[in-house]
């Protein structure tokens, strides 16, 4: 399957233990979305000082409430739709699809996004390009504009 963003619903949840004896959670998703649709991948977070703040996003973007794992499953009901991102990994020679970030519905993944003095650079350059009129210029290969709009 396509590296991508895909709409996908919760469809349940076991906690347990990695092969190195760490704790984790397996989550089931179901893509929702033609030609994948009904297509299951599962996600596993793990519950490690370095990685518990991707485990906390990825929970709070389900719809825990984040206040104890006990009330998971209160929080978060079957069907939930969340936006996942997949990507192709590559391990023994063999390429399989892997969940890579779990966000809110309707939310925009963005891998890499400004910090606030980037925004800043970056507004100064947008700003440098609509004083410079670059959005008025013609861009190669247009069409010509329509004749029929001469008055006569």
């Amino acid at each position: 399957m396509p590296d991508g963003a895909y709409r996908a619903a919760f469809g349940g949840y076991k906690l347990g233990f990695s092969s190195a004896g760490n704790e984790q959670i397996g989550i089931l998703f179901e893509l929702l979305d033609d030609p994948q649709k009904g297509r299951e991948l599962i996600w596993y977070g793990s519950f490690s000082e370095a990685a518990f703040p991707i485990t906390w996003r990825a929970l709070r973007a389900l719809g825990w409430q984040g206040k104890a794992i006990a009330t998971f499953a209160e929080d978060v009901k079957v069907g939930h739709v969340v936006s996942i991102v997949v990507e192709s990994e590559s391990f023994d020679g063999k390429t399989r699809n892997r969940i890579v970030f779990i966000n809110r519905a309707g939310g925009i993944p963005m891998r890499d996004q400004m910090n606030p003095a980037q925004r800043q650079t970056f507004a100064k350059k947008v700003q440098a390009m609509i004083d410079g009129k670059i959005h008025e210029r013609k861009a190669p290969g247009a069409p010509p504009e329509d004749d029929d709009a001469i008055p006569f």
